[in-house]
């Protein structure tokens, strides 16, 4: 079996369909654009945790675009956090790679 890799330009290129190409880049361009700006969790054992401090990410290419904000932890949610990948860690590891 060759391997082919997902769509390129060049595939589409090669596929005469450039058109589809630029309709499908617009589309994603469109849907991760509507994620920006929004607030965004702690996640910790499967629980989403808000506090009242965010730190603010902006794009690592333009500083001026906000990518969004992320929700500030502290200690105390780092330690949950620790407890909670260490539990997870011991079932994980028994999993069958396979699945």
């Amino acid at each position: 079996m060759v391997f082919k890799n997902e769509d390129t330009l060049q595939t589409f290129l090669d596929a005469n369909q450039e058109y589809r190409f630029h309709k499908l880049y617009d589309n994603a361009i469109n849907q991760v654009s509507s994620e920006f700006e929004k607030t965004y969790p702690i996640l910790i054992d499967g629980k989403r945790i808000s506090t009242s401090q965010t730190m603010i990410r902006s794009s690592p290419t333009d500083r001026r675009l906000t990518l969004g904000y992320i929700v500030k932890g502290n200690s105390a949610h780092a330690k949950k956090a620790i407890q909670a990948a260490s539990i997870a860690f011991e079932k994980w590891s028994m999993m069958d790679y396979r699945k």
